[in-house]
């Protein structure tokens, strides 16, 4: 079991082009997410109320996470480079779905526009994998599409563990911010990175709390260091 920490505060199937430049995905087998994860992703209130969710990166490591919202009856808009299925996930709901929009972090504004298209309404929830240089631009550009107070779960790579002066801060600070960081797992005598699954469950976790209003929290997946029997590198 990989370990958890939460620190507070501080193309199998054809797809049908859209007008947004992009895809609606269908779901696939592959990688399900656990029910229990997906409990939390239902909607509130009188459950007929669309929710929409900005996932950048969902078509990648994220993809569970995708599913999980869209089994909970999520519309959900992936901006990315790249076209890929998404996984399917139990859930109670059939009205969720995934629309994939060509994008590019080099081009945040473009990235923006297009997900405004596909989006249909405010995002209630942002979760964002982007690399070090393109993360605040393209925050930035995407933050006039959060609905106010729409909580955001950012997932930062293992070098983030390291940064001599500590965690990255959240680029949105209206919003509250839920950060994964990712770290190592320790396997004998070395260390390994984290598998799709731990990725996928540490991830999901923070959406949970995003989603129940918890206070802003950095979530350490793993060890944040590689180490060996000679001593942490």
């Amino acid at each position: 079991m990989v370990g958890l920490r939460w620190m507070s505060d501080r193309g199998s199937r054809a797809v049908r082009s859209s007008s947004y430049g992009g895809a609606v995905i269908p779901a696939t087998g592959g990688i399900t997410a656990s029910h229990n994860h997906t409990t939390a992703f239902r909607r509130r209130g009188d459950g007929t109320t669309t929710r929409h969710a900005l996932v950048i990166g969902g078509t990648g490591m994220l993809s569970a996470c995708t599913s999980a919202l869209v089994a909970e009856g999520w519309h959900v808009v992936l901006p990315s480079r790249r076209y890929a299925p998404i996984p399917t996930t139990p859930g109670n709901s059939g009205t969720g779905r995934a629309l994939w929009v060509a994008a590019d972090w080099s081009d945040p504004t473009g990235l923006a526009k297009r997900a405004k298209r596909a989006l249909g309404g405010p995002v209630e929830l942002l979760v964002a994998w982007v690399h070090r240089e393109h993360r605040a631009a393209v925050l930035h550009e995407v933050a006039p599409l959060l609905a106010p107070g729409a909580p955001i779960v950012e997932v930062h790579g293992s070098a983030a563990a390291v940064l001599l002066d500590g965690y990255p801060e959240p680029v949105l600070p209206d919003h509250p911010t839920q950060q994964v960081v990712l770290g190592f797992v320790p396997v004998g005598r070395t260390s390994r990175r984290l598998s799709h699954e731990e990725i996928s469950a540490g991830v999901m976790a923070a959406v949970e709390r995003a989603l129940a209003g918890k206070p802003p929290a950095v979530h350490q997946v793993g060890e944040p260091r590689p180490w060996s029997t000679s001593g942490r590198s």
